[in-house]
């Protein structure tokens, strides 16, 4: 007698991965594998042969590296295993600046940032966020204000941005001396600086303090402001010489004679006493005379001259 038996084979499911982009890129990034898709399937994902949990979808976000298969499991309950996909995640440089705090100094300083250095490494450094033109080297030498940022690539593409360090530069105090003075000799100046908080002149002048220059000299005034920055002024102080005033010879005339008293080494005179300069007067008594001189550059001085006055002699006929 016979018999019969039916025995169905049931297909494997089809078992194949596709990657949304690159699967070899740099952390902090990852790739979307994709397994096919089919009515009645289900997926089991595995990275270097374990079984990854709740990896039970059609597609996989993958962040780190490793080979991926997808076991796809049908209706049936027939399963088929992908081929192995790579992923590989290279690992970001590190970026870090030295120093890594704020740096404040004053107009016409500068400071030194350093990065990490290391082999196959790669830099550009940035100011408030923009590269700086040529600035590839492992040290910037940094003088203007801003906040200072890295970029630091290594020899797999990879790049890392350091934490910014600021950067403060205070502007120097706008120091003035106070404008040029032409004084005579014997007067005395004030010096007084501003546009700073504090100042020292040279030559032992002291700020707002009345002195006797002796000759012409440039003073130098350092004013500090409130941020300890520094600058300089000049003032230049003209001493102008006395005029070298004469009165003349003393003179001895008899009672009722005239003379003229006559000033000189000046350019205008003024006698006491009501004389006038140049011009006869008949004295009546032995006096001194004094003559105030005056020059072209304003400067006075004065001289003396004694006139003696002699009696008649009482003639009797």
């Amino acid at each position: 007698n016979t018999a019969q038996t039916t025995v169905t084979v049931n297909p494997l499911p089809a078992a194949s991965i596709t990657a949304q982009g690159a699967t070899t890129f740099c952390q902090n990034s990852s790739v979307t594998l994709n397994a096919n898709a089919g009515a009645g399937l289900s997926y089991q994902w595995y990275n270097n042969g374990t079984a990854i949990n709740a990896a039970n979808s059609a597609t996989l976000p993958v962040s780190t590296s490793g080979s991926y298969t997808v076991q796809v499991t049908n209706a049936n309950n027939c399963s088929a295993t992908s081929a192995a996909t790579p992923v590989t995640v290279n690992a970001l440089p590190a970026a870090t600046i030295t120093p890594a705090s704020a740096t404040t100094f004053c107009q016409g300083g500068s400071v030194v940032l350093n990065a990490n250095v290391g082999q196959g490494l790669s830099y550009q450094w940035n100011l408030n966020g923009s590269p700086i033109n040529g600035a590839n080297a492992a040290s910037y030498t940094a003088n203007a204000t801003g906040n200072y940022s890295l970029d630091v690539l290594n020899s797999d593409g990879c790049s890392a941005t350091a934490t910014a360090v600021s950067v403060i530069v205070n502007a120097l105090p706008n120091v003035s001396a106070g404008a040029n003075q032409t004084i005579c000799s014997g007067t005395s100046v004030t010096l007084s600086g501003s546009g700073a908080t504090s100042y020292v002149w040279n030559n032992g002048v002291a700020n707002a303090t009345a002195f006797t220059p002796v000759a012409t000299q440039t003073y130098t005034v350092t004013g500090t402001n409130a941020n300890g920055c520094v600058n300089t002024a000049q003032v230049q102080v003209s001493v102008n010489a006395l005029p070298t005033v004469s009165a003349g010879a003393n003179q001895t005339v008899c009672a009722g004679t005239s003379v003229t008293l006559s000033g000189t080494g000046a350019t205008s005179y003024v006698w006491n006493n009501g004389i006038t300069n140049a011009t006869a007067f008949t004295p009546v008594a032995t006096q001194n005379y004094t003559v105030t001189g005056t020059d072209a550059n304003g400067c006075v001085n004065t001289a003396q001259v004694t006139v003696t006055v002699n009696a008649l002699p009482t003639v009797s006929a």
